[in-house]
């Protein structure tokens, strides 16, 4: 058995997008808004339901992953590695709470076939 064996994830509805937004994060003002990450030159990046302007990367599909606690070693790395195997590009990141992996929208059947044949189990919401 896989260690990460039966863990659970879901998908969000509809496509996402990655937006640098600059230093206007009015636009952030939403509720298409999924997260606002704060960039080490000072300007935004944003996750929005919404294609807000030029500067936007995608449309991706966002696999959400239930909590794993502050001491799990390798989680996002056994992620990584599955959808790797399979050629399929992501961006991650981490919140305090939970996991998010964007795999290109036309690729959210690959990437969720290959993490099922692993062991993760898709969930509805």
């Amino acid at each position: 058995m896989n260690v990460f064996s039966g863990h659970k994830f879901f998908i969000l509805k509809g496509k996402s997008w990655l937006c640098e937004v600059g230093t206007c994060i009015k636009l952030c003002n939403s509720e298409e808004s999924l997260a606002l990450i704060k960039e080490v030159d000072g300007s935004w990046s944003l996750l929005s339901k919404l294609r807000v302007n030029e500067e936007c990367i995608g449309p991706y599909a966002v696999l959400v992953f239930d909590p794993t606690g502050p001491e799990t070693i390798g989680f996002l790395a056994t992620i990584t590695r599955i959808l790797a195997e399979e050629k399929i590009p992501i961006l991650a990141y981490s919140s305090y709470g939970r996991d998010y992996v964007l795999v290109p929208y036309s690729r959210l059947e690959e990437a969720v076939k290959a993490l099922m044949e692993y062991g993760f189990v898709l969930k509805s919401l």
